[in-house]
């Protein structure tokens, strides 16, 4: 079909709903949303009511770990957990890591995040990347690595890296990093190459280079 030449109707909507996490299928609107007074009264309008505001998605999650290679659908993981080679979160996929869990690469492993990472500790119970082996040592593994097509809804709470290359690495992404300890990697604890994220409360100790180094 040829579409050429139509313009959009006086109805039809250009702007972002705001939704609070699509990824996560969670399409409850945000405050702001210009879909909460866009109908003809002045109210909201959407597949839900209550103002844009339905009872709380759960979204399915695999509990199963990936140790080598990409995801293929949202994954929790808990426990402890051995990464064999290098592991992708692609594009539209979740990795959430729950509170306690330790994650152990093996030599020169990474953690590549091109979907979104949501890993969030406790002060009680943090969540630990670290190397797998027996006497680890600085650069052991690769580090966590935020992409440019990661969620910049990302965040890393309350987590301990260590004995990485670089212990975060982002790429023109920008998740939340809060509440870490980031020490004993080989290059920087957080190294930013064109990004901007929201650092707060985080420990950066004994790293052999830059605590934060901008690119």
């Amino acid at each position: 079909a040829n579409y050429s030449g139509l313009s959009a109707g006086s109805t039809d909507l250009w702007v972002d709903p705001l939704f609070t996490d699509f990824m996560a299928e969670d399409f409850t609107l945000q405050a702001g949303s210009p879909l909460l007074s866009a109908a003809e009264d002045g109210g909201q309008i959407g597949a839900y009511g209550a103002g844009g505001s339905p009872q709380s998605l759960t979204v399915p999650l695999k509990t199963t770990p990936t140790t080598s290679g990409s995801l293929t659908q949202n994954e929790e993981w808990s426990g402890e957990i051995t990464i064999a080679s290098t592991v992708t979160v692609p594009q539209n996929i979740m990795l959430k890591i729950d509170p306690g869990t330790t994650i152990k690469f093996a030599d020169g492993a990474k953690l590549y995040i091109n979907g979104k990472l949501v890993a969030v500790g406790t002060q009680d119970a943090p969540i630990t990347f670290t190397s797998a082996s027996a006497t680890p040592s600085a650069g052991k593994w690769g580090g966590i690595r935020f992409n440019d097509s990661s969620m910049d809804l990302g965040i890393i709470e309350w987590a301990v890296v260590e004995y990485a290359g670089d212990g975060i690495y982002c790429y023109y992404a920008s998740p939340a990093i809060k509440d870490c300890v980031l020490r004993f990697n080989s290059n920087a604890g957080i190294y930013l190459n064109y990004s901007s994220p929201a650092i707060k409360n985080c420990v950066l100790r004994s790293n052999s280079n830059e605590g934060i180094y901008l690119s």
